[in-house]
């Protein structure tokens, strides 16, 4: 992979609908030439979808949930998490937290009884709720 192919990486972060002309003008290629390295990183599985970013909810509240197990049990807790339409991103962490959530909701009460459910599982041992103020930029 080179700088030709980063920057049509970062494009289509940007704009994952953009065209191949608009890419291509860009990168300064063909659009034979683009189409070529957009397959070869299609195939390599350095794209592995291409996807919308949804404009979020007026309203909607982002937060990180930190959770401590009583042991390791992310392997176990992933399918239930999985389930939650709240929780979009869930990563296995290395030190004192187990696990991050990014959680999304609309109402105070949803992340509250979200709270409330997972805590009652038997794995989790504590939760840290910390409130997303800003995000200045995401890719």
């Amino acid at each position: 992979m080179d700088h030709i192919d980063e920057r049509l990486l970062l494009l289509l972060a940007q704009n994952s609908r953009a065209s191949i002309k608009m890419l291509a003008a860009d990168i300064g290629l063909s659009r034979t030439a683009t189409t070529e390295r957009l397959a070869k990183l299609k195939d390599s599985g350095t794209i592995e979808a291409f996807t919308i970013r949804r404009r979020p909810h007026p309203h909607a509240r982002h937060s990180l949930l930190q959770i401590t197990t009583i042991e390791p049990s992310c392997d176990l807790l992933h399918p239930w998490f999985a389930t939650m339409p709240e929780i979009i991103r869930m990563q296995s962490l290395a030190g004192p937290v187990d696990i991050l959530l990014e959680v999304v909701t609309i109402k105070e009460d949803t992340l509250h009884d979200l709270r409330e459910t997972l805590l009652a599982h038997p794995a989790v041992q504590d939760i840290r709720v910390i409130s997303v103020l800003k995000t200045h930029f995401a890719r």
